[in-house]
């Protein structure tokens, strides 16, 4: 086979759940819409939100084809497709008549939502349902909303609707109170982490552990994205080195900067050390790295040095390599000048994301916190304003 005949499944389409089983994460959606399923209690509407890469597209197909399976596999509290019934079959291969996937980003019009809505009144071909999946349905104009709420109101025998929206607080109020909903909860580090660790496993990947969780760290709870860095991770390897997934390797393809600067630019800031934290900012800078992840990795170290310095035997397993700096840290500054610091850098990490000069930005806002978080407290300061207000005996 010639090189232009071979096609590359990209791990995230490769390793995309077959069950509510392979469902990581969202165990209140499997459980409610399992037993849903077996009691055969099915709503009308349903709709699923959640940020980007939690698994909503994948979880309204996984409601369709289990729905539509002849044969469903029950298995205590779980449903599973049986994959060898002529729906299932057609659903493999994506060109099951009665499932139905819109786009409503692209189809916005109430035109569209009317084509729908006369597609519905046809009863389903093969399956036992007709299911219609609108993707980004928040994307759909006022009157496209308008024109499918009579039928959400009345909907015809055998169709059932699946939105999957990032964007909930668009979508109209009377189309809500119609749907039964569910949040998908983003996933924690040590869920993707498990993820990617299986998936290098199935795909013989070597990686570092640090690297590997340095990649379920930047996914931000997103596990799409989270298996496409790795994805991206293990061709850029087999490409240069062919050897192991290694941190450093992470770094430079991330743009992202090791912990320990993250950790050596807030002592330079605390120490009020302008040179070496602007420094820090020019080198992280320079080395292609993204200045927006630099300053949120110092919010969140911040933050838990914060927490370390109010409960002295509070632990995060994400930090517990850096337990000890980050405790001698908490020791040795007050608590209201880590506050301080971290609403600082808080507010500023938002003027950091609309400008249109970073490294400036972030400079500012650096100077800014050395400057602030080392002015007297309120308490302090009326303290010295008496000491120098007071008349002399």
């Amino acid at each position: 086979m010639s090189l232009s005949e071979k096609q590359y499944v990209p791990l995230a389409l490769k390793h995309r759940p077959k069950n509510f089983g392979d469902l990581m994460g969202q165990d209140v959606l499997v459980q409610t819409l399992s037993s849903a399923i077996i009691n055969q209690r099915l709503a009308h509407a349903y709709l699923l939100t959640g940020i980007r890469g939690v698994g909503k597209t994948t979880s309204a197909r996984l409601i369709a084809s289990i729905v539509n399976c002849e044969s469903p596999v029950i298995t205590e509290d779980n449903v599973e497709v049986c994959g060898i019934c002529t729906n299932c079959l057609s659903f493999a291969k994506g060109n099951h008549p009665d499932i139905i996937e819109i786009d409503a980003a692209s189809r916005t019009s109430v035109d569209d939502v009317r084509l729908i809505i006369e597609s519905a009144e046809y009863r389903p071909l093969l399956g036992k349902y007709k299911i219609f999946i609108i993707d980004e349905v928040h994307m759909l104009s006022k009157n496209a909303f308008n024109a499918l709420l009579k039928t959400l109101e009345e909907p015809p025998a055998k169709v059932i609707f699946i939105f999957a929206t990032t964007e909930v607080n668009k979508i109209p109020i009377t189309i809500l109170s119609r749907c039964q909903r569910f949040d998908l909860k983003r996933l924690t580090t040590n869920e993707i982490f498990k993820l990617l660790a299986s998936i290098a496993k199935i795909e013989n990947i070597s990686y570092e552990e640090k690297a590997l969780s340095l990649i379920a760290l930047k996914a931000d709870g997103s596990a799409r994205d989270g298996v496409s860095m790795l994805d991206q991770a293990s061709l850029l390897s087999t490409a240069s080195t062919d050897k192991a997934i290694d941190v450093n390797l992470v770094h430079s393809m991330l743009g992202v900067s090791d912990f320990n600067i993250v950790i050596s630019f807030i002592t330079a800031v605390l120490h009020q050390d302008a040179k070496a934290s602007l420094a820090t900012l020019f080198s992280v800078n320079s080395h292609g790295s993204d200045l927006i992840y630099f300053i949120e990795n110092v919010l969140n170290v911040i933050g838990y040095i914060t927490k370390l310095s109010a409960v002295p035997d509070y632990i995060d397993r994400e930090y517990e390599t850096y337990h000890d700096s980050l405790k001698e840290i908490a020791v040795k500054t007050r608590l209201e000048i880590l506050t301080i610091l971290w609403q600082i850098f808080s507010k500023g990490l938002l003027e950091l994301k609309s400008s249109h000069h970073q490294l400036l930005a972030a400079e500012m806002l650096t100077i800014r916190a050395i400057y602030a978080s080392h002015l007297p407290s309120p308490r302090e300061a009326v303290e010295l304003l008496e000491k120098t207000t007071r008349p002399r005996q």
